[in-house]
This record gives structure tokens, sequence and C-alpha cells, in this order.
């Protein structure tokens, strides 16, 4: 099970994979009522109730209990105190979540309730990776939600032990073997890394964390989507495999992208972690922008087609092919696009894009000393702005550099919208060079903190 890897790396502290679903509790509900709803989740969802251990054999074993306890964290609030409500609310959340699970002996979820004045206003469901990915989180907020307001439920969608189960099946193994081959062929022709050189000496903590909100980004993808067909996303892609292949000087570049597995309708209300990471390979060599992202376009689908994977081969494959090439492969740089999908993308006029530059905002995000990446770049959408957070390994990738890479991305997306469509990789790379002037410091650009 791939999200046991990644929790498993990191024990005993799991905190890393430990998150907090909001929920508005309904007007007129009762802590009875919210207690009575979440006993109904749990017994309806059998992720929430499982355990998880590796026996003798080191093979993992999942056990779904029949009966236990949630525990309630109580964040009671009383407005005739002279307290600082907002603070007190935030120190809540903030304890929940930094403790995690002992998947072995304990239910991967929690609940934190906050009461005003005796009456139930909000809670967090606070839950491990290993009951549910983000997608499953937002089904059992909304599943929780419809329990507190005494909705009808429909059956429940395929639960995890049925999905192992089906994976087992003959039709199950294939896609798990096609999904094998495909990683097969990206490991075999992936540069050995996109960040050469030798590492340096880490930052404190070694993982830094950047970020930058850019409308004028999200417009000029947005036309580039329009002028290339395909998706934003792709542009993204397309846009980071390029600064990437520049810096190292490869002719194509390898990036693992999150896949939801979400695209079987029976999927679409799992509660479970489903997301897994599966690798794309961008050709570079052009001649134009716009034939890079025909390569990150059809990538990216040739992926997503193959997500659904045994992780454990896939590492068991990933070593082996290291020792075949006599090197170790830094398959360590991610692209994880978390923005809704979007019905529609309107045409952009080129000066709305460059007119939005001083919008911009660069700023950072506190990092942390364990992971295991190079280069993780997770896109997101605000108010009409892209934000793309970036995080990174200080020894590989330091803090100052990792916010120019946020800069370039955006200088490159820009001048493309600009420019013409046969406007070579060269050419291109020479006008967003020149975007904001000579400097380290890039005036156009002011710094801020983080709004989530």
């Amino acid at each position: 099970m791939s999200a046991w890897i990644d929790v498993e790396r990191l024990m005993p502290d799991t905190s890393f994979y430990t998150s907090l679903a909001p929920i508005d509790v309904p007007d007129g509900t009762t802590r009875e009522g919210v207690f009575h709803a979440l006993s109904q989740i749990v017994t309806r969802q059998e992720s929430l109730r499982t355990l998880f251990h590796r026996d003798a054999s080191g093979a993992v074993v999942q056990t779904v209990c029949p009966e236990g306890e949630v525990v309630v964290e109580m964040c009671e609030i009383d407005t005739a105190e002279d307290v600082d409500t907002e603070a007190l609310v935030e120190r809540a959340i903030s304890d929940a979540i930094k403790r995690g699970f002992d998947h072995a002996v304990e239910w991967p979820v929690r609940a934190l309730l906050l009461e005003v004045d005796g009456k139930p206003r909000r809670m967090g469901l606070v839950i491990s990776q290993m009951a549910a990915d983000y997608q499953g989180q937002q089904v059992l907020a909304r599943e929780l939600r419809a329990m507190m307001s005494g909705r009808p439920m429909p059956a429940p969608a395929i639960q995890p032990i049925e999905l192992a189960a089906r994976e087992r099946e003959p039709s199950g193994q294939r896609r798990l073997e096609r999904s094998i081959e495909h990683w097969r062929r990206q490991l075999e022709r992936m540069p050995v890394t996109l960040l050469p050189g030798d590492p340096g000496e880490p930052e404190t903590p070694r993982y830094t964390a950047v970020w930058l909100r850019s409308r004028a980004a999200a417009l000029a993808a947005d036309a580039l989507s329009v002028r290339y067909g395909g998706s934003s996303s792709a542009v993204l892609l397309a846009a980071m495999a390029l600064l990437l292949g520049r810096a190292a000087r490869t002719s194509h570049a390898t990036v693992l992208l999150i896949a939801g597995n979400r695209t079987d309708p029976d999927l679409r209300e799992h509660v479970g972690p489903l997301v897994q990471e599966v690798p794309a390979t961008v050709d570079l060599t052009g001649p134009t922008f716009g034939d890079v992202i025909h390569s990150a376009w059809s990538a990216s689908l040739t992926a997503y087609r193959n997500a659904q994977c045994d992780r454990e081969a896939s590492d068991g494959l990933r070593a082996k092919i290291g020792v075949e090439r006599g090197c170790e492969l830094d398959l360590s740089y991610y692209l994880n696009d978390t923005r809704p999908r979007s019905a529609s993308r309107a045409a952009v006029a080129p000066g709305d894009i460059r007119a939005a530059l001083p919008e911009t905002r660069l700023g950072s995000d506190p990092g942390v000393e364990r992971d295991n990446l190079t280069f993780f770049l997770r896109l997101r959408s605000t108010a009409g702005a892209l934000e793309l957070h970036l995080r990174s390994d200080s020894r590989m990738l330091p803090r100052d550099r990792a916010r120019r890479f946020l800069r370039d991305l955006e200088a490159l997306l820009v001048v493309a919208a600009e420019k013409e469509a046969a406007d070579s990789l060269p050419e291109l790379f020479d006008a967003a060079d020149g975007l904001y002037g000579s400097g380290p410091d890039r005036n156009t650009i002011r710094t801020g903190d983080a709004q989530s």
C-alpha cells in the first residue's frame, strides 16, 4: 500500500501525514447529535476503524475493527469571558494535528469539537493519510454534514478491503502489470538527476518551503492552454520541466505526478488512500514551447492511465534499474496540481497578463527537518490567482534558488503567452530572463505572508 510506505518511513512521528477536515455544524445540532453522526460515519466507513501492521513475512496487514471508540477533543468557548477566541481555536487545531497515530493500535481518526456558549459550531476530523486522502476527506465532510442534518444516505462506496480483493483479481493484476511496465519505460530513460552538482550544506530546517501567488501566471497558463489545447496543468508541467531540464542540460525531464485515481465511477466517493505518484517524461527538444506543452499533455495522460500501481513493486523496480544503469536515480521531483477542474477558459489579452504582474507576491512557509524529496511543487488556486508552493531539499535547491525558480516559472509563462507561437525556446528563455530587469530582487515582486 502506497500510503503505508510513506507513513512508515517517518515512524514513530507520523504527524506529517495527519490533517484536519473542517466541518460546519448545522444550526440546532446538539452535542449528542454530533456524537451520533460521528458514530454513524465510523460505522459506515471501514477505513476509519482499520489498524495496520506488518506480519512476520513483511506484508502489510489491514484489520477492520468491528467496534471501538473515537476520541473527541473539546474546545469550549464562553463569550462572557475575556479570552482571545481566535488564538484558543488555533491552538486547539495545532495541538490536534501535531500528534500522529500509532496505526497498530489506534484507529486513524479523532475529532475536535468547537462549542461556543455550550452550542456546537464547528468540528474537525483529525485524519491520518492511511484513512483517507484529501478527496476522501471531502467525502467524509459531506457525509457528516448530511448525517447531522438528518438527510438519508445512499449505500457507501466500495470499501478498502473490497478494493484490495478486486486488485487481486485477474483484471486488477493486468492493470498493475501495465503500470509496472509504464514505470519501467520511464526509469530506463529518465535523467539521473535534474539538479546536478554536489550537495551543499543543509539549511535549518533542511527542507525549505517557499511560495508565489500570481494572477499573471494564472492568466498566462489559461491563455497558453487555449492556444495549444490540453489543460493549464500540462502548461505548468511543461514550464516546470523546461526550467529543470535547462539546469540539468538534458533533452527530457521525468517528473512524478500525483494522481487521485478516482476515474472509475465507483471510486469517486471512496474513503481511503487512493492517491499515488506516477512518473511522466516530457520531451524538451521543442523546438517551440507549444511542442513541449503537447509532449507534457501526452505524457501526463499516459501517466494518469497507469497510476494505480503496487508501490513496493515500483520501488523495487526503481532500485533494480538503478543498479542496471550503474547509478542512483534521483526520481524525487514532484508536481501536484490540487486545483479544481475548470469547465471553461475565457480568452485573455496579453496586456491583461502583464498588467497583473505588480500583484504578484512571494513568501515563505515553515520548513521541516525530515522528508523524502528533492523538489515538490504544489499548485493551488485562490481568488483568481495561481499559488505555487515549492518544498525543496536545501542541499540541492537552497531557499534563495527556490524563490528564483518560482519567479523564473512565472516569467516563462508570461512571456510565452505574449510571444508568437513560433518563437524558439532559446528566444523564449532570453525574453523570460529579461522580464523583470537585472538584479536579484526583481522589484516587481513583493513579499508577504502566505494566505491559506
